[in-house]
């Protein structure tokens, strides 16, 4: 069975309220799932934030860099102009362009002739790539002309 975060926190909490120490929680936490489960380090700052009256059990939000959800902006953007670059989308959504660039790939996007367009090969184009690499393969088996 898999234990979701939530889960561990509540196991956490129900050790917390029996008045077990961080060392006894993390033992018994680890004992109970798995050995391995938690640390003595998280058990502490669990403790620590139940002694502060936090009992939330959701998922923390990250932390980090905020993650941008701009796919709709950028397709715009491109519907408005195929040829636009990564810098002119990210000056008008007000972001880097490296960013715009990870998710125009993520999107399946490729920069072709000066635009930006879905990378889809097409069942020629497919073929051509097995004819072109069988050719390739027989010229090494004949000549050995990578040597």
């Amino acid at each position: 069975m898999e234990f979701t975060r939530p889960d561990i926190h509540l196991l956490q909490y129900y050790c917390w309220k029996r008045g077990l120490t961080p060392s006894e929680t993390c033992a018994e936490v680890n004992a109970t799932l798995d050995h391995g489960t938690v640390s003595l380090r998280t058990c502490q700052r669990t403790s620590a934030k139940f002694r502060s009256g936090n009992f939330d059990f959701d998922k923390r939000e990250q932390a980090g860099r905020p993650q941008f959800d701009i796919d709709e902006e950028i397709q715009q953007c491109l519907n408005e102009d195929k040829r636009a670059t990564t810098r002119t989308i990210a000056l008008s959504l007000n972001c880097s362009h490296e960013t715009v660039r990870k998710h125009l790939i993520n999107m399946g996007k490729k920069y072709l002739e000066n635009a930006w367009v879905p990378h889809n090969l097409t069942e020629t184009n497919k073929a051509n790539r097995v004819r072109i690499c069988e050719q390739l393969l027989q010229m090494f088996h004949q000549n050995d002309f990578l040597s």
